[in-house]
């Protein structure tokens, strides 16, 4: 589902990883970071700004992790393309819509 789509970048919500509440995959049609102008990055930091700002509001996210991964697109024999992963991180339980999350990774135990 396209949950934004600007001058360079879409954001997509990852409906296939929900496990941490938030999860949304920002990417571009442009094959290296190299390609990147001054106002894609501009974008970006808007981009992420905001849904840093959206997932503590609506879930309470404690940190952000923010992270560029294309080595699928060699192995799968893809034309790669620009994209980061946004994943919000939780120290507390989030409940939504009566189902319970937990971040396991995030080094805590409830």
């Amino acid at each position: 589902m396209n949950l934004y789509e600007g001058n360079t970048w879409k954001v997509v919500f990852g409906d296939w990883d929900q496990s941490f509440p938030g999860y949304t995959v920002i990417s571009c049609s442009k094959e290296g970071l190299s390609e990147l102008t001054d106002n894609d990055w501009i974008e970006l930091g808007k981009i992420e700004k905001e849904l840093e700002r959206i997932t503590k509001e609506l879930f309470g996210a404690a940190m952000h992790n923010f992270a560029c991964l294309m080595n699928n697109a060699y192995r799968d024999n893809e034309k790669p393309h620009v994209h980061f992963h946004f994943i919000p991180r939780y120290k507390e339980k989030v409940r939504i819509l009566n189902k319970e999350y937990k971040d396991k990774h995030f080094g805590y135990n409830f």
